[in-house]
């Protein structure tokens, strides 16, 4: 998810490599895109399994720790603000998913990220 990142050079353009990354695979993934987000709602996973999973994108969280730091997203929790970032880009995959074949996904995924950004964004 976090290919391309490095290249960016403002935090909005990594934030928005990052969220064009994530819809991209899932909508490549379908099957393991379904599959953790059924992992992640499972009542049946432990706290401790969560945050073991979590580690694998400390990348994601170290960013948006980043953004907060510098001013470039609102103070609100980390642990907020990833999960809006997931559950946004969760439903950008299930339009995408079950839109019209026809419809423009790059417009789709832009217009997610407007929304998002609007949402975080300090200045």
């Amino acid at each position: 998810m976090g290919n391309g990142i490095e290249i960016e050079s403002s935090f909005q353009d990594k934030l928005k490599r990052l969220w064009s990354n994530l819809i991209k695979w899932g909508i490549d993934n379908q099957e393991e895109f379904l599959f953790v987000d059924q992992f992640c709602s499972s009542p049946y996973i432990t706290k401790f399994t969560r945050e073991e999973v979590m580690k694998e994108y400390v990348f994601l969280r170290n960013l948006v720790n980043e953004g907060i730091k510098t001013g470039e997203i609102k103070d609100f929790s980390p642990e907020l603000t990833i999960s809006m970032f997931y559950q946004g880009s969760r439903a950008v995959v299930n339009l995408i998913l079950n839109s019209d074949p026809s419809q423009d996904k790059n417009e789709l995924i832009e217009d997610g990220f407007q929304i998002i950004w609007r949402g975080l964004a300090g200045k």
